[in-house]
């Protein structure tokens, strides 16, 4: 991935929840379009039912993204030192929070327990996780694809025409690409601080926007290389047992099956004949 693409993946992220400027977010993303020169992105999904009936209703799931098998994808970011303050200054120490100095690893180990145990920090986590739905889509067609994400070439690659999903993207899904970084650990605009876990609704505003960056925030390494969008949907009430929302969405432009599809003969008959029923032309991987 170049330098160029980096960069406009970056500010794309920031001016869309960071600095809420969506004008300056669909800009780079317009010129991202441009420099993909096929203009082809990709899903690529298991071999699951409910994958075959997704297309059937010329839908698309989303879902939180608890959900997903990566413990890293989506998770929240402290400001450490930030914390470690404000509960020695203002919680333990109250008395004497004018002399207060140090700092060191094992505090910050035990302060992060207890701002997982606190109830205002569960209360956000919980507000935020039932709000933020994504799926994924990459801007990559190769093996490491098949293998990590379409269960070792054993599902399908939905192929989309890229300017067909920005042009039918409505409200209140977004379309956007993730940013890539050297450390999410290391970036500070989606780390969590004191301001951010008091229980109003502005510091619930301003962290819930610090968490859609978050969601669309990646180590370069290894993950770059899948040249990743998401379709995101930041405004979210689940009923509680659901983990996702199907939304309309465009009719993939053609469906390469796995080569190793035919392992699982049920699902392989049924998304041919899918296909055949929507009108999908469909190609062997």
């Amino acid at each position: 991935m170049t330098r160029k693409e980096l960069n406009l993946r970056e500010t794309a992220v920031v001016y869309a929840y960071l600095k809420n400027n969506i004008s300056t977010a669909l800009d780079c993303i317009m010129e991202l379009r441009d420099r993909n020169t096929d203009k082809k992105l990709y899903r690529f999904r298991p071999p699951k039912m409910y994958e075959i009936d997704a297309i059937q209703k010329e839908k698309i799931y989303l879902c939180r993204p608890s959900q997903y098998t990566d413990s890293d994808d989506c998770k929240i970011e402290y400001d450490i030192p930030d914390l470690y303050e404000y509960y020695l200054r203002n919680i333990k120490y109250p008395k004497h929070k004018n002399d207060l100095c140090f700092i060191d690893d094992h505090a910050m180990k035990q302060l992060i327990k207890k701002i997982e145990a606190n109830s205002d920090f569960q209360q956000v986590s919980e507000r935020m996780r039932n709000e933020c739905l994504v799926a994924c889509i990459s801007g990559t067609f190769n093996t490491y694809m098949w293998e990590h994400y379409a269960q070792n070439n054993e599902g399908i690659c939905l192929e989309y025409d890229m300017d067909n999903i920005i042009t039918n993207t409505k409200f209140p899904l977004r379309f956007l690409p993730i940013r890539y970084v050297e450390s999410r650990q290391k970036t500070d605009d989606i780390k969590f601080n004191s301001l951010d876990f008091n229980n109003t609704d502005a510091a619930y505003k301003n962290a819930a926007k610090k968490y859609m960056a978050s969601c669309l925030t990646k180590n370069k390494i290894p993950y770059a290389q899948e040249h990743e969008w998401r379709l995101i949907y930041d405004h979210c009430s689940l009923d509680n047992g659901k983990e996702g929302l199907l939304f309309d969405f465009i009719l993939p432009s053609k469906i390469i099956l796995g080569k190793n599809i035919f392992n699982n003969p049920n699902f392989a008959n049924s998304i041919i004949e899918c296909a055949k029923n929507k009108g999908i032309p469909i190609e062997n991987q």
